[in-house]
């Protein structure tokens, strides 16, 4: 593990940081959402009738805090039944709100596990595995084990920012190491990987949401505290910002669909 990805997983266990996490997401979760409806209107456009589809065993890599997690299953549960849920994530105090977002989740079982990616083992076979913005600390080797994991028509469903992306950008300030879509893509080509894929751009977001003529607004500094990993905000950032091209606020991500190895 990387220094790095170190670092990263140290903030998920901090009681500071979920607090500044959980403000990111509220000032993006009208996006959250709207990228959340992408993944499930095509998953019901390409994966309409899977082996298991009244009795579906999913695994969430990365669930958070189970708030866009409680939204995409909720949307799912409109066409497939979910027999069990399994969510794994590197903090225990997401994973806590985790538990209160998705104590009424529709399900014959869910478990929520303490857990980093890169280390789940398990003798389960999943219908749909889902990693939404949550690929960025797992080795990309690891696509081969979880593709392992999936039933014969299973499909593993990682979201992830492009390098277009703004959050990826200013991440990618601080972490030189952070992977992006285009990484995913490489890999995937280089390794004759069965998949599919789309972009994604949220069409309700530009420079207006995040900054004025004053600087950065204040309902948008979690979001930066976030993705800079900084609580105060320094003057070198606040510069970059200012400088940033209207184009530069994308939200810009890639959506994979990855398929039973088996298939190849």
């Amino acid at each position: 593990m990387n220094l790095s990805h170190q670092q990263y997983r140290a903030d998920y266990e901090s009681p500071q940081f979920v607090e500044i996490f959980k403000g990111f997401k509220h000032f993006l979760w009208s996006a959250e959402k709207e990228a959340g409806d992408f993944l499930v209107g095509k998953l019901h456009e390409q994966w309409p009738l899977p082996d298991n589809k009244d009795h579906l065993h999913i695994l969430e890599i990365g669930c958070g805090d189970g708030a866009l997690t409680k939204h995409v299953l909720h949307q799912l549960k409109k066409e497939y039944r979910i027999g069990t849920y399994t969510g794994i994530d590197v903090s225990e105090p997401l994973l806590a709100t985790a538990k209160e977002e998705l104590h009424t989740l529709s399900a014959e079982s869910h478990q929520l596990i303490h857990q980093d990616a890169n280390q789940f083992i398990s003798n389960q076979k999943y219908d749909l595995i889902l990693s939404i913005n949550s690929w960025y600390g797992v080795e990309q080797e690891k696509i081969s084990y979880y593709q392992s994991l999936l039933s014969p028509t299973g499909m593993l469903v990682i979201l992830l920012n492009s390098q277009k992306n703004l959050i990826w950008q200013l991440r990618h300030m601080y972490d030189a190491q952070l992977l992006a879509s285009e990484d995913v893509e490489l890999y995937m080509r280089k390794n004759n990987v069965l998949c599919k894929q789309w972009e994604w751009n949220s069409k309700q977001w530009n420079r207006n949401q995040f900054c004025d003529t004053q600087g950065i607004k204040a309902e948008a500094i979690p979001f930066f505290q976030y993705v800079t990993r900084q609580s105060q905000l320094d003057k070198t950032l606040q510069s970059i910002v200012a400088k940033l091209t209207p184009s530069a606020f994308a939200l810009t991500q890639q959506l994979f669909f990855i398929y039973n190895r088996q298939l190849n």
